[in-house]
């Protein structure tokens, strides 16, 4: 599930007051890029110039089609957020793991 399509790099984290240093993390760059959004549900605006599509939040739609079988991946109209599957969010929270905040996508 992970891995083939994530690059992880280790990170250390500094408390600014104590100046502990914790290097017990990691930061996942997700590679995995498809082409998720059903286009004629989804509300969203092109810009031609920037080839740039902003989508709007609560009225995009995901092709389920094209997201089976993939776990983590980012849409490639719009690369800002991750998304994950059902049973990514399920491991997340079985781990009760920080950081994490999950919307529900059409």
């Amino acid at each position: 599930m992970m891995g083939k399509w994530q690059r992880y790099y280790p990170i250390k984290l500094i408390d600014v007051v104590t100046g502990k240093v914790n290097s017990n993390y990691v930061l996942m760059y997700v590679t995995d890029f498809i082409d998720a959004f059903d286009l004629e549900k989804s509300s969203y605006r092109y810009n031609e110039k920037y080839n740039f599509y902003s989508f709007i939040p609560m009225e995009t739609y995901l092709n389920e089609k094209e997201c089976a079988g993939h776990d983590v991946f980012r849409c490639c109209r719009s690369v800002a957020s991750i998304y994950v599957s059902e049973r990514v969010k399920a491991i997340v929270e079985k781990n009760k793991w920080i950081g994490f905040a999950f919307y529900q996508q059409q």
